[in-house]
């Protein structure tokens, strides 16, 4: 996620559904069975190919899945991922 200061403008269902930051354009999430974020649909409904997340049972990323920048703090279980320690 941006850390500009700007507001973000979030939606939740039983999960996050969206957010929108004003900066960048408005996104939706896709989650597993889980909760746990899978990918990021851009505002059209077409996928971002580089928001596709995967992550082991102990919600640490894999596939050589790099979390230096996602457009989204809510990955895994949805839960917000704390940039400085990487732990839900």
């Amino acid at each position: 996620m941006l850390s500009t200061g700007a507001q973000t403008r979030r939606v939740f269902g039983d999960d996050l559904l969206f957010e929108d930051n004003g900066l960048t354009p408005s996104y939706y999430l896709v989650y597993d069975g889980q909760g746990t974020t899978r990918g990021v649909l851009d505002d059209s409904g077409s996928p971002i190919p580089s928001e596709s997340y995967a992550f082991d049972a102990y919600g640490e990323p894999r596939d050589g899945i790099a979390l230096t920048n996602p457009l989204t703090d809510h990955l895994y279980t949805c839960e917000p991922r704390d940039a400085a320690t990487g732990w839900t």
